[in-house]
């Protein structure tokens, strides 16, 4: 399946306001998504788990979802994912980037909102059952915090168990291919359970030329550590890396673990070929 859903799913806008940076769109809806990957992909969003806001970013954006309108329900984590992917699309192809509310629906039947919120704007949301009148500025929901992995000028990351080297490689990419490309790699992730390991994963997002590609390193004996919660911090610390340089080359990520089993992980990234960058010359 795409990473918009199936032929009868969509997101149409219904309100557009403040306009919003480019880099901004993407790195909220990366953040979002990585912190909803952990989750059911076929369950419905919680209300804890539904309002996002990378404070690190500027201007201020968040994105908040909630159930159709009239209905006592929330809103299937699998429409959010698909909904996000359509969305940044229609944004790139000519809605522009803005903040405002997009229905979601499937089948013809609304299913969902989807609002970008700029700043501190007030506004009428639903999240799951019941609405509210919220100005955003409160405690917001922030699942993964991207926002404590800022590399600046530095080529390696790390937390308590995983380390990420990057090198940029081979030709200059678009913002929008990088940021499309992670967006289908982390809908592609999220129904995957979460013990899932990987000796190879490829993940694109069709008309975007941006792969996305890691594998595994490893002992003939030994299980992939290649894990499903690899990737998706790879995925979000990759394109933070690139967004703190502003350089949109192809990028090379090598992971390694620390630990009790310390050593080489795999190796990732992006490029705009389909092999990905693992053996694309270095750039000078």
């Amino acid at each position: 399946m795409p990473p918009w859903g199936p032929d009868d799913f969509h997101a149409f806008a219904v309100h557009q306001t403040t306009p919003i940076p480019p880099v901004v769109a993407f790195m909220t809806a990366v953040g979002f998504l990585a912190g909803q990957v952990s989750l059911p992909f076929t369950g419905r969003v919680s209300r804890g788990q539904s309002t996002f806001r990378d404070p690190s970013l500027s201007p201020r954006l968040s994105i908040i979802v909630g159930g159709p309108r009239g209905a006592d329900q929330r809103v299937l984590r699998a429409h959010v994912f698909w909904g996000v992917a359509q969305i940044l699309n229609h944004m790139i192809g000519g809605h522009g980037f803005t903040a405002g509310t997009w229905q979601l629906s499937s089948g013809g039947v609304e299913v969902g909102t989807i609002f970008f919120v700029a700043g501190g704007d007030a506004v009428q949301r639903r999240v799951g059952a019941g609405s509210e009148n919220s100005t955003i500025g409160g405690a917001l929901s922030q699942p993964i915090p991207l926002s404590e992995l800022n590399p600046a000028s530095t080529t390696a990351l790390s937390d308590s168990v995983f380390f990420f080297q990057f090198q940029f490689v081979g030709d200059l990419m678009t913002m929008e291919s990088v940021f499309m490309g992670a967006i289908a790699a982390l809908v592609e992730l999220a129904p995957k359970p979460e013990a899932t390991t990987f000796d190879d994963f490829r993940a694109s997002f069709p008309g975007y030329r941006a792969f996305w590609v890691w594998r595994s390193v490893r002992r003939s004996e030994e299980e992939s550590r290649l894990k499903k919660e690899v990737l998706v911090l790879g995925v979000g610390v990759a394109v933070r890396f690139a967004m703190s340089n502003q350089d949109w080359r192809a990028l090379r990520v090598t992971v390694f673990a620390n630990g009790e089993r310390p050593g080489l992980v795999g190796l990732g990234g992006y490029a705009a070929d389909s092999e990905g960058p693992i053996g694309v010359v270095a750039s000078e």
